[in-house]
């Protein structure tokens, strides 16, 4: 049995980390992806170890987020457990073995470090659940933690749920926070950009969401992954059901919005379908996706169809 953990990005490749049994036992591995899309790289065996060598046994872990540090590399996840529920955190040089830290005795929600950042000679984290909050660190083991939010949900705006901290990146001068919306059974996705001289400065956040859960999704197991800078565009991954992943690209934010600014969230036309089976004989079954060409102020549709004879013909 497979199950995906978390995605994450190494310069122009995606790490997707997933454990496995085998024979009873389990197994914790990664695979890369040059595109972002096709994993057909090299599966590697992961090893993660405590302070006294010991190797992880249960690899249930979620929530795993990687930030790059120097030449060092810091995750934190959670372990799937009602029984323990603190975040963790791990080091490693080169993202295949990794040694633990420990757990983070006062944060008990998901947190993203900042990658390569420091603010007044401390790391900086956001993590939250259900508001968004900072905390701060020396030495990326003991963390203090700020009272008050630098993100809470809106009032009658798509992030009015509870938000949960998803990937930092680096955009430009301003450090950009991709946060999930959990709306009823549904997701959602906002981002924030703050000042880098201040890291609970909020520059701009999104009045729109950057992508949100397709209602025939609804009622799938659906859950977030990582997020990757691929070709200029925000790639955000999501776990369909227990071992599909789902990858959506959209526009990078910018401090004046979406870099790309035709981009909005696409929602199914109210009056579908606008072609389908007719009185015709040659298209009286069914009538199938089509191909379709914007010229002239008109967009052409070519199409295939099921006729009485169930010979496939196509339709213009």
């Amino acid at each position: 049995m497979i199950k995906i953990i978390d995605i994450t990005q190494k310069d122009d490749e995606v790490l997707l980390y997933y454990a496995h049994d085998k024979n009873g036992k389990k197994f914790f591995k990664v695979i890369t992806s040059s595109d972002g899309f096709q994993f057909d790289g090299k599966h590697k065996y992961i090893i993660v170890t405590d302070a006294k060598k010991r190797e992880e046994q249960s690899y249930d872990w979620k929530s795993f987020k990687v930030a790059k540090e120097k030449d060092t590399y810091f995750v934190t996840y959670k372990i799937n457990s009602r029984s323990y529920l603190n975040l963790n955190g791990a080091s490693s040089s080169d993202l295949i073995r990794w040694t633990k830290t420990g757990k983070i005795e006062n944060i008990k929600e998901s947190g993203t470090v900042v990658p390569d950042y420091k603010h007044n000679s401390q790391y900086i984290m956001y993590f939250g659940e259900k508001v968004i909050r900072l905390a701060s660190s020396s030495n990326l083991s003991r963390w203090k933690t700020d009272e008050k939010p630098v993100l809470e949900p809106r009032k009658e705006s798509f992030d009015s749920g509870d938000l949960k901290a998803g990937t930092a990146l680096h955009i430009h001068d301003q450090i950009l926070l991709i946060y999930y919306v959990m709306n009823k059974n549904s997701y959602s996705i906002g981002a924030a950009l703050f000042d880098k001289r201040d890291p609970h400065k909020v520059l701009w956040r999104s009045e729109k969401p950057l992508w949100e859960q397709p209602e025939n999704l609804h009622k799938e197991p659906f859950s977030p992954l990582g997020v990757a800078i691929i070709n200029d565009a925000l790639v955000l991954y999501w776990l369909v059901g227990h071992t599909t992943v789902y990858a959506i690209s959209c526009p990078l934010p910018t401090l004046n919005g979406l870099k790309d600014k035709t981009f909005s969230v696409l929602k199914k036309f109210e009056h579908n379908p606008i072609i389908k089976p007719s009185r015709q004989i040659w298209e009286s079954r069914a009538t199938f996706n089509s191909a379709a060409v914007y010229e002239d102020g008109k967009v052409h549709f070519i199409y295939r169809a099921l006729g009485d004879s169930d010979l496939s013909v196509l339709g213009y």
